[in-house]
């Protein structure tokens, strides 16, 4: 009898022996799982968008989810979905205590995007930045590998590179696309005038549309310049960045209309394109694409009906 009641108690015990090891593994087990996660803070809006549609990619395809976004800077007008992380202050005022405070795995910017001292104070603490950057869409799109192979997720980033550059070739092969490119200016802001050069991911979208960027031989992304400068060129399309809902319209009060003289006023070609469509480098500026395109096939049908 002894021995049946020593038994009993033996596997008892051996029982509750393997509920406390049950439990103790579901209390453990998401530290475990998060210690292989990679922890990463954004400096830019666009590797924000970069880095959450490749971590999005990733859950579509079932590749295992091992990056976490945790936090990014804040800006005026940022989506909803910037409430999911830590905010660590603005590109004027980042809270560098903070981002040492969240120990990042990797810290992501584009260039230009972050003050050289604050890139150089975080690497003094240890932490690991990479800067990315892109001349034109094709370099783009490498780089949303680039960045997913910085945070383990390569396969889902090489699809969304697939996916981008199928939308951009969908989307510049419109049907009515000039066959003989419109001389265009587009214009970023109005005081002081600023105007997209000859080089950079702008100018790949002018041409790609088929469009002629007026100021194609300027060999910068974008510069400052002058009405007389815009007035000798004559450009047959006018593109202005504007703040509007709709992606993108016809301007007929533009601050163009008082030189009737010019073709694009002329012609009423000026037109106003959502800021929010194509300023930001990243898998959404797939809209502005869109919507650039657009423009110049409208204009191409009332030039060459």
């Amino acid at each position: 009898m002894q021995s049946l009641i020593q038994s009993k108690k033996g596997k008892k015990t051996h029982l509750n022996c393997k509920v406390m090891l049950v439990v103790l593994l579901l209390h453990i087990l998401p530290y475990i799982a998060g210690a292989n996660t990679t922890k990463v803070i954004s400096l830019s809006p666009n590797t924000t968008a970069i880095i959450r549609n490749v971590i999005m990619f990733a859950q579509k395809t079932s590749e295992e989810d091992n990056a976490k976004l945790i936090a990014t800077i804040y800006y005026p007008g940022q989506p909803e979905y910037y409430q999911q992380y830590e905010n660590i202050g603005s590109f004027q005022a980042l809270n560098v205590t903070k981002i040492l405070m969240l120990k990042p795995d990797i810290v992501i910017t584009w260039q230009g995007q972050t003050q050289p001292q604050t890139i150089t104070l975080l690497e003094r603490f240890g932490i690991k930045v990479k800067i990315f950057n892109a001349d034109n869409l094709e370099e783009l799109g490498k780089t949303f590998v680039e960045i997913g192979t910085a945070i383990n997720l390569n396969q889902a980033a090489t699809k969304l590179q697939l996916d981008f550059m199928h939308k951009i070739n969908q989307a510049t092969q419109n049907k009515n696309k000039p066959k003989r490119s419109i001389t265009l200016l587009f214009q970023l802001a109005e005081k002081p005038i600023f105007v997209a050069g000859g080089s950079g991911i702008l100018n790949d979208i002018i041409t790609r549309c088929g469009g002629e960027n007026v100021f194609k031989s300027i060999k910068k992304v974008s510069f400052e310049t002058d009405v007389s400068a815009i007035l000798k060129e004559n450009p047959q399309l006018i593109i202005m960045l504007g703040t509007m809902k709709t992606a993108w319209q016809k301007q007929p009060n533009s601050m163009w209309q008082q030189w009737t003289y010019l073709k694009a006023v002329k012609n009423h070609f000026v037109y106003q394109l959502s800021s929010d469509e194509i300023s930001q480098f990243s898998p959404q500026i797939v809209t502005g694409i869109i919507s650039m395109c657009d423009i110049l096939s409208s204009a191409n049908s009332q030039l060459h009906p």
